[in-house]
């Protein structure tokens, strides 16, 4: 997988300027890297190289990694590494981190198991967000397929392609 392609995917559903501070970055853990704004939440199953003991993970800042990202494009060799006390570095450029506490993505989709539903508010431009995230992140593979599943009325929709899977939370009609 493209590390570049990766992270600017995940940055397109990072909150840019919430008061929830811990939103505006990209949570990185041993096996997943997370990114949500609160409505919409993409997470990739990936071996981040983040060492197995900080299973908590790391939070990169998002305007920090959006400026180094700038300095590359997708054909360029992007790496993602870290120390072993969770420094985080893309190639051998520094990424600031910020504290708190990342929301349990995973718990707050959990019941997100498919349903019928008759009717399923969805905001278009969060929904093409998420598309355009998944899309990002298989750049260059061919023609970008993924499973589109409406999960419930209350429950939202959930697009997965490979290891990746986002979430649009649903709004009132």
């Amino acid at each position: 997988m493209n590390v570049y392609n990766l992270l600017k995917g995940l940055l397109k559903v990072a909150a840019k300027t919430d008061i929830r501070f811990y939103l505006n970055a990209v949570h990185v853990t041993p096996d997943e890297l997370r990114a949500t704004d609160g409505h919409m939440a993409v997470i990739v199953s990936y071996r981040t190289g983040l060492p197995a003991d900080l299973r908590d993970g790391v939070l990169l800042c998002r305007k920090d990694l959006d400026a180094k990202l700038k300095m590359f494009n997708a054909k360029s060799e992007v790496a993602l590494t870290f120390t072993g006390d969770g420094k985080a570095f893309l190639n051998e450029y520094p990424l600031a981190t910020v504290d708190g506490r990342y929301p349990d993505i995973k718990r707050a989709t959990n019941g997100m198991r498919e349903d019928t539903a008759s009717a399923t508010g969805l905001n278009l431009k969060m929904l093409a967000t998420v598309c355009a995230t998944v899309s990002t992140i298989f750049a260059g593979e061919g023609f970008p397929v993924a499973e589109v599943v409406t999960v419930g009325p209350t429950a939202g929709v959930r697009v997965t392609r490979k290891n990746v899977s986002a979430y649009l939370m649903p709004c009132r009609l």
